[in-house]
C-alpha cells in the first residue's frame, strides 16, 4: 500500500467517495444537536463590565501577595487589599455565572478566590506573630554579619516553638 498522504499520481483516477461531508450517515441529522434551548449571547457591554471586574478581582490579589514582602507595619495593608479583592471577586463570579460565560472564566475565578483565601490566612497568621515578627525585621536589620542574622533566625524560631507548644525538633 503507497502513501495515503502523498499527492494521486498523475493519469491515475481518484477512488469514489460519497457525497456529503464525512460524518453524514442516514441516521443521523445533520448539524449541531438542538436538543435543548440555547442560552442567548452575553451581552458585550455586560461582558467588558465582568472583564474590569475580573481585572480589578486579580490587581488586588496581586497587591495582597506581594504585601507579603513589604516590612513588618505595612504588611497589614495585605488583608486590606486581599479582602478587597475577595469582595470583588465573589462579586465577578456571581456575574460570570449570570451572564453563563465559558467555563474556564469561571473556573479561574474560582481557583483566584481559593488562592485569595489562602493569602488572606497567611496574612492573618502574621498578625498572630506579630510581636516577634516585628523584632525580627528589627535584628535583622542590626546584624552587620552572617552569623548574627543566623542568631536573630534562631530566636524567631524559639519564640514561635515556645508560643506553639510544639515540641523541639530533633536533629
Amino acid at each position: 500500500m503507497g502513501n495515503p498522504y502523498a499527492p494521486p499520481e498523475p493519469g491515475r483516477p481518484l477512488p469514489d467517495r460519497p457525497a456529503g461531508p464525512p460524518s453524514s450517515r442516514p441516521d443521523q441529522p445533520d448539524g449541531p444537536d438542538q436538543s435543548g434551548p440555547q442560552p442567548p449571547p452575553a451581552d458585550p457591554e455586560q461582558l467588558r463590565d465582568l472583564a474590569r471586574r475580573v481585572l480589578r478581582f486579580s490587581l488586588l490579589m496581586l497587591g495582597g501577595v506581594l504585601a507579603l514582602q513589604l516590612p513588618v507595619p505595612w504588611q497589614a495593608s495585605g488583608i486590606l487589599l486581599t479582602g478587597a479583592g475577595l469582595v470583588v471577586g465573589a462579586g465577578a463570579l456571581r456575574r460570570a455565572l449570570r451572564a453563563r460565560v465559558r467555563t474556564a472564566l469561571v473556573v479561574s475565578v474560582v481557583v483566584g478566590l481559593a488562592m485569595g483565601g489562602l493569602v488572606l490566612v497567611l496574612h492573618l497568621a502574621m498578625l498572630a506573630v506579630w510581636p516577634a515578627a516585628l523584632e525580627l525585621q528589627e535584628c535583622r536589620a542590626r546584624a552587620l554579619t552572617v552569623s548574627a542574622e543566623d542568631e536573630c533566625q534562631a530566636q524567631y524560631e524559639e519564640w514561635l516553638l515556645e508560643r506553639s507548644g510544639l515540641p523541639e525538633p530533633q536533629g
